[in-house]
């Protein structure tokens, strides 16, 4: 059925005449550099939006201060595992102000992801496959704007990548260390995001699809599923610590479990169309010519071993890039490259690939539909891609360099103009200091030192916390009833859109007195795909409304005629 025997190493070895060529190096860089330039373009100008930042910022602030026991945020179990939240704590050690410290780590582990994922795309699938993930990485609008939030998706998808690197590597080897040194590196995905564990059914799914459909032996099989189960046990074990810890907290058997629940659903139709349109939303002219500039880079790369493409091949990826961007683009290739495995045999970083497209395709759909959580599923196309690209090379007896050149030039510049032409509302480098300004605007109206309750919006709260009025707490209604002197209350987008907590404020309303309504300009587009459908979202940006204006009261623990 396949041609790949079932003994051959599934992992592709770098040879000699695959050594790095300084080409390859300087290519690289320029991938680097202009990826770390991307992404920390006017980084001053990026602060908290969202609910979960102001979640590890508060975390890793905990963490680093020194004059009392290490606190969390109330409930961070909720929301990851603790990785993130201690580099964020780290970089508060090493000098970072508290508000930057969480991009700074993003920003450090995004660029970082780049030159990663061209080694791991370089030993699975060679140099002109790894050249071209790297460019899509670096280019990708899509994980430059994850890379400017305080999150812990980009420091995932890193971590991931590298334990998938690991499994496979493990699976193919069979050697203790190479086992326990996966389990660990698995470990650090799991303690992460809580789907780290992910990559231990990926490897599951390789063993099962080599031994079905390839045939591979018993004796394969036992060793494989063997070095598998060590694998399980070490990452457990790296796990296990957090896992007490949540046991740890009060009404972990039933809330913890009961908050995920809320975000399962079974609309996998709508889900999928809305995380599609998504995609569609975050395509820009970076990412459209991101497409032929890889197959450019993939180019220069191949013409060091005598191969080259027709003269077709860049103006249609242009074209394609132009038509469906970055994303569409990515997939297709990923497509292509995985069918021409299966006809051929399929190697093991195919399978492993392959494996996690269908493992996120079938499971993001079921989840909320965050954008953010496809990341992964985004960097394995990219590889994906870059396996695609190199397998349309052929052996070329002439250079044809001024062509080339110039077509790739043409080519970007045409897609960098259709970039802009289009309607394009979403704009990773926005400045996003609408929350850091309102509190600049609250301490106004504030005492010195005064306590102060805010109703789901930790980021604000941070805000104010740094400012010196103690709100690390986390407010509920049921804690604003127990308090026994006045105190001032901040709500946002979220009592007006969470039908239980809008009706306890109603009920308390005669306790309460409009002090301030501060406006609130255009948050991030991770808030704004959060809040908002993609087409809501575009009549937003047009259109701003309301919907995150602050509202400061007076709140008083006496019942109206009674104060």
């Amino acid at each position: 059925m396949f041609r790949s025997r079932p003994t051959t190493p599934l992992v592709r070895p770098t040879t000699d005449r695959e050594a790095i060529a300084p080409l390859e190096l300087w290519l690289l860089a320029l991938a680097t550099v202009g990826g770390l330039a991307l992404r920390g373009w006017h980084a001053g100008d990026v602060a908290l939006t969202h609910f979960d930042e102001g979640v590890y910022a508060f975390s890793g602030l905990g963490v680093a201060d020194a004059s009392q026991p290490a606190r969390l945020f109330p409930d961070q179990q909720k929301f990851s595992p603790p990785l993130y939240f201690l580099l964020v704590a780290l970089a508060n050690v090493c000098g970072v102000s508290p508000d930057r410290s969480p991009f700074a780590v993003n920003l450090v582990v995004g660029t970082l992801s780049i030159p990663v994922l061209w080694q791991v795309a370089r030993r699975w699938f060679g140099p002109v496959a790894a050249i071209a993930a790297a460019f899509l990485l670096a280019l990708s609008e899509f994980h430059i704007l994850m890379s400017r939030t305080a999150l812990t998706d980009v420091t995932f998808a890193l971590t991931f990548l590298v334990a998938l690197g690991a499994v496979l590597s493990a699976i193919e080897r069979d050697t203790l260390w190479r086992q326990v040194l996966a389990g660990a590196l698995v470990g650090l995905a799991w303690n992460t995001k809580y789907h780290g564990w992910f990559a231990l059914v990926i490897g599951a799914m390789v063993i099962a699809g080599r031994f079905g459909l390839q045939h591979a032996g018993n004796d394969w099989l036992r060793r494989a599923v063997r070095g598998w189960l060590v694998m399980c046990l070490v990452a457990a074990g790296c796990y296990a610590p957090w896992s007490l810890f949540i046991q740890g907290q009060p009404g972990s058997s039933t809330g913890w479990v009961s908050y995920f629940a809320t975000m399962l659903g079974f609309n996998w139709l709508g889900n999928l169309w809305q995380q599609v349109q998504q995609q569609a939303y975050l395509e820009g002219p970076w990412s459209r010519a991101s497409v032929p500039l890889a197959a450019l880079a993939a180019q220069l790369v191949a013409a060091r071993h005598g191969r080259g493409w027709s003269a077709w091949v860049l103006p249609a990826v242009g074209a394609a890039a132009a038509l469906i961007g970055s994303a569409g683009c990515a997939l297709a290739l990923s497509g292509i490259a995985l069918r021409r495995g299966w006809t051929r045999g399929l190697t093991g970083p195919l399978w492993l690939l392959g494996s996690l497209l269908v493992l996120w395709a079938v499971m993001a759909p079921i989840y909320h539909p965050y954008f953010r959580l496809i990341l992964p599923f985004t960097i394995a196309t990219f590889a994906l891609g870059g396996a695609a690209l190199d397998g349309w090379l052929v052996p070329r007896q002439h250079s044809r360099w001024p062509a080339l050149a110039g077509i790739g030039v043409a080519t970007v510049a045409f897609v960098a103009l259709a970039g802009i032409w289009r309607t394009d509302p979403s704009d990773p480098w926005r400045p996003t200091p609408a929350l850091a300004q309102a509190a600049e605007i609250l301490d106004a109206h504030l005492p010195p030192g005064s306590r102060v309750s805010v109703l789901g919006e930790p980021a604000l709260a941070f805000y104010l916390h740094l400012r010196g009025h103690r709100s690390f707490e986390r407010t509920t209604l049921e804690g604003l009833d127990s308090l026994r002197v006045p105190r001032f209350v901040i709500a946002g987008v979220y009592l007006r859109r969470a039908p239980r907590l809008r009706a306890g404020f109603a009920d308390r309303q005669d306790r309460l007195s409009l002090v301030e309504r501060v406006p609130i300009g255009a948050p991030s587009d991770l808030r704004l795909l959060d809040d908002f459908r993609p087409d809501s979202a575009r009549r937003w940006i047009a259109h701003p409304d309301t919907t995150y204006d602050l509202l400061l009261f007076r709140y008083s623990p006496l019942k109206g005629k009674d104060r």
